[in-house]
């Protein structure tokens, strides 16, 4: 996991898109390991840290294999 801090007047889809190069579901991913982000003003404020999870590219799913 990475953790970004923000700059004055950054927005949460702004930069899922930019560190997840537009990765459908990313914001949501965001949002849902950062708890009560969404409720901070937005713009954001200088100083925030936000966790960005690791995620698999769309259409890669993990290989589930049963003798790992």
């Amino acid at each position: 996991m990475t953790t970004y801090v923000t700059k004055d007047g950054d927005q949460i889809d702004a930069i899922t898109y930019q560190y997840y190069d537009g990765l459908p579901g990313a914001y949501e991913a965001v949002l849902k390991v950062n708890r009560g982000l969404s409720a901070q003003p937005h713009p954001l404020q200088a100083g925030i840290s936000i966790e960005l999870p690791l995620l698999s590219p769309a259409g890669e799913e993990a290989e589930i294999s049963l003798w790992d």
